[in-house]
């Protein structure tokens, strides 16, 4: 079950609209509560924003913390094999049911995350302090079982980002890891789970450690991003010099 409590904004400084599904109650006699708040991770994706630069208007690709890019799972067949997974305007999940029920988080956020209202306004600008992301591991995926005897077996996978496995816009390409996970859940759900294995076998994200100063991020990010250009150019004056050196020759050779 995927299923949004907030709705996107269309643009910045104004604050999210609440959702209710009516879900809510039933989920909450499961136990489960998704909280009206927002969550916040300085690990997260990026959206592009127009800025000017003289008369011109460039897109600029701008780290957006209400994106959460999760990389913690549980040993869990419903996260097996995930690397990486984006959620936007995801909620807190919490359990408060009994004993006759098994709760597993599935997905957090990372050691420096936080949540926010959801009344409070989407900003770019914010002067975001330290002590914004002082909530680490917020749960936002989650698997629910029973573990009455005599009951028939049951369970329920709850996502707190309602369109996390489906593109935002018409061609836009989907997180891999996000399809996965939706798949995974719904193979655990069916207790058929041998297909997993096969679908997340491949390696494919590797984040810079935690720790890392903003300097050496920026670095890195020009430096990845320029390399292969001066690369280029280099390659293009080796070339232009030894075309050069080619006709000097033989322009020497028909003045003999």
């Amino acid at each position: 079950m995927a299923l949004n409590k907030v709705d996107a904004p269309k643009q910045l400084n104004v604050p999210l609209t609440p959702i209710h599904t009516g879900l809510e109650p039933w989920l909450a006699k499961k136990g489960i509560t998704l909280d009206n708040k927002v969550v916040i991770d300085v690990q997260c994706g990026q959206v592009s924003i127009p800025r000017r630069v003289g008369n011109m208007t460039v897109q600029s690709q701008e780290r957006f913390f209400y994106f959460p890019l999760l990389n913690k799972f549980a040993d869990h067949p419903a996260s097996k094999g995930l690397e990486a997974v984006l959620f936007q305007f995801a909620n807190p999940l919490s359990f408060n049911g009994d004993s006759t029920k098994k709760f597993t988080p599935l997905a957090y956020t990372s050691e420096r995350s936080g949540v926010l209202p959801a009344s409070a306004p989407i900003s770019l600008e914010r002067n975001w302090q330290e002590a914004d992301f002082n909530e680490p591991r917020q749960v936002v995926a989650a698997a629910l079982e029973d573990k009455a005897e005599g009951k028939a077996k049951s369970r329920i996978v709850v996502f707190s980002d309602g369109d996390f496995a489906v593109a935002a816009q018409q061609g836009q390409q989907v997180n891999e890891d996000n399809v996965n996970f939706m798949a995974n859940a719904i193979d655990w759900l069916s207790d058929d789970t041998g297909l997993i294995d096969l679908r997340t076998k491949q390696v494919k994200f590797r984040p810079l450690r935690q720790g890392i100063s903003e300097g050496t991020k920026s670095f890195l990010k020009y430096f990845n991003f320029l390399f292969p250009i001066l690369l280029v150019i280099i390659y293009g004056i080796v070339r232009v010099q030894k075309r050069k050196a080619i006709r000097r020759m033989r322009m020497s050779e028909a003045s003999v």
